[in-house]
């Protein structure tokens, strides 16, 4: 049992949100603070973040715990140490107060790292959108297309950490990263993945990866936890802090679809979980639009073709791709439907995949339809 035992959410929130804002106090003077230090305090912001809005109990409510604690721990031996740091004592300069989507924008600017990412991803949309994304922080992205060119990517350049996909073709992401492991490249590297199910994660530690998170990615979270993974193995030659982003992902704080009755009703177009994972920024929130609808129009063809063919592996394969451009879209009935039909060819049910299918067009011309009405198409 834990001291947040008995506390109501409403409770844990407030606790979380007085963390939190003091946590966002410390980071305006972070330059004078070493890394050891920014490293946590970066963490505590991306897993409180993801924590706070959904339910906590059980494993869940354990990390909450750990979190808070040691949030307070840090913010204590800052003040200690930086009097500057004292409550209230420092406040943006007249001015300086800028929206969520300026912050971001102007990050590079603000003495941000300087990370060379490399990001392998099969999917052009996905790749295309995670560039753009962490592009805003001033992260110079290489781009490859699968595990083997990711490989041979890593044996001749030096990167600073690798987003490794974990279905590509040629090699995927677990081989690769054992590949790089083998090679004696230590350097982080996270999975991104569709699958929201515990033993998914397993499987890319014990494959050698660092830390594990759920598309759709997050602005915020990725960049919070790719500064966290990158600092935490410089300075230890370790990660665990990421480890627990995984564990609270994989463990339903970001659920993969869940049956109907589970779950309010599924949105064609869910434009406010668009723009909290966008960062707010409707440039890029418009291009996952627009390469959504741009992927539906290239694969649905694919599809089609595969299900007159019975091919099962390529419907499950081409259901899996467009479902990732869907979640980046927010797209959320044409997610269900696509899982259903990478379900269904994975059962080799060929009927319930082509029943799927048809209502897929239905989907996306009522997701077009309510983007355009929100100025975002």
């Amino acid at each position: 049992m834990t001291k947040l035992d008995g506390k109501s959410k409403k409770e844990l929130i407030s606790e979380i949100e007085e963390l939190r804002s003091r946590v966002a106090e410390l980071t305006l003077i972070s330059e004078s603070i070493s890394y050891e230090i920014r490293t946590p305090l970066n963490s505590i912001v991306g897993f409180s973040g993801m924590l706070y809005k959904k339910e906590t109990d059980g494993e869940k409510r354990e990390f909450l715990y750990h979190i808070i604690t040691s949030g307070r721990s840090i913010v204590s031996i800052v003040d200690r140490i930086c009097p500057q740091a004292s409550k209230g004592s420092v406040k943006p300069a007249a001015g300086d107060e800028t929206t969520a989507a300026g912050s971001i924008k102007n990050a590079a600017s603000e003495g941000s790292p300087k990370y060379k990412i490399l990001l392998a991803e099969d999917n052009s949309s996905n790749a295309k959108l995670i560039s753009r994304l962490l592009k805003q922080f001033g992260y110079e992205i290489t781009v490859v297309e699968n595990g083997l060119q990711a490989v041979e990517a890593v044996s001749h350049e030096n990167f600073d950490a690798v987003l490794m996909d974990i279905q590509m073709p040629v090699m995927n992401g677990k081989d690769a990263c054992s590949a790089i492991r083998r090679a004696g490249r230590s350097l982080p590297i996270i999975a991104l993945t569709a699958c929201a199910v515990r033993t998914e994660r397993d499987e890319c530690l014990k494959a050698g990866m660092d830390a594990f998170i759920i598309k759709p990615i997050n602005i915020d979270e990725i960049e919070s936890l790719i500064k966290a993974v990158i600092e935490e193995k410089k300075s230890t030659g370790r990660v665990t802090g990421a480890e627990i982003v995984s564990s609270l992902k994989v463990s339903g704080a970001f659920p993969a679809v869940s049956k109907a009755s589970e779950t309010p009703a599924i949105k064609d177009f869910d434009r406010e979980k668009l723009s909290e994972i966008m960062g707010g920024i409707e440039d890029i929130m418009r291009e996952a639009v627009d390469l959504l609808l741009e992927s539906a129009e290239n694969d649905m063809p694919g599809i089609r073709k595969a299900i007159n063919s019975k091919d099962a592996l390529m419907i499950k394969t081409l259901a899996h791709k467009l479902k990732g451009s869907a979640l980046n879209a927010c797209a959320d009935r044409a997610v269900e439907i696509l899982s259903g039909i990478e379900t269904a060819a994975a059962d080799n049910d060929l009927e319930k995949a082509e029943e799927l299918f048809e209502s897929l067009y239905d989907a996306f011309d009522d997701f077009g339809g309510a983007a355009k009405k929100e100025g975002l198409y």
